[in-house]
């Protein structure tokens, strides 16, 4: 079951609308297939809930999930908005609050300033450049928590291991934000140094 808020912000994201847009009930067909996603994603919710949301009846938001059924094993760009959007959905998701989202911004940040070393450094950059435009976003919307899709949790840890110690005197907080995630992350195994075993 997700979020309804989240559905909103990576549908809205995802088609570029407003959720304005999708509560004033315009037949747009974009923001008609955006809405009906959203009532498909979230119907394992409360259909009271998603309908308050999207400021539809709730006999509307089941007609839109046995629509988006229907049209799954039908039209193409359906699966493939469906199947990007659960991606979306599935990143990892670290609470955090906003302040320690300014702080941990102003820590990459940093790091983004810094010249690449090797190759290596060039492809951490280019990633954490994308955490950063997230950060952003987040920072912007007022919004708590940050989701993190699998490659860039792998390089927040690899640049955590291999940089943000440089910064821990100067900023402490985003220090002790960054030690909080890799602390939610968790481990992160390597398929390929596991031992066979006889």
């Amino acid at each position: 079951m997700y979020d309804i808020a989240e559905v909103l912000d990576v549908v809205t994201a995802y088609y570029r609308v407003s959720i304005d847009d999708l509560m004033h009930g315009r037949r747009h067909p974009h923001l008609a297939k955006a809405r009906r996603l959203i009532c498909y994603l979230l119907k394992e919710n409360d259909a009271l809930q998603v309908a308050k949301a999207l400021n539809l009846k709730r006999s509307t938001v089941y007609c839109h999930i046995r629509q988006v059924a229907h049209e799954l094993n039908l039209y193409e760009d359906i699966r493939t908005a469906f199947k990007e959007l659960t991606k979306i959905l599935g990143q990892m998701k670290i609470k955090i609050s906003v302040a320690q989202l300014e702080s941990l911004y102003v820590m990459v940040g940093y790091f983004l300033s810094e010249e690449p070393q090797n190759d290596v450094d060039d492809l951490l950059l280019s990633i954490m450049a994308e955490i950063s435009e997230k950060l952003d976003r987040k920072i912007k919307k007022r919004t708590d928590n940050l989701s993190l899709n699998e490659a860039q949790v792998k390089a927040f840890v690899v640049w955590y291991k291999q940089k943000a110690g440089l910064y821990e005197r100067l900023l402490p907080h985003a220090y002790l934000t960054c030690q909080m995630i890799i602390q939610e992350i968790g481990p992160i195994e390597n398929p390929n140094s596991k031992i066979r075993q006889i």
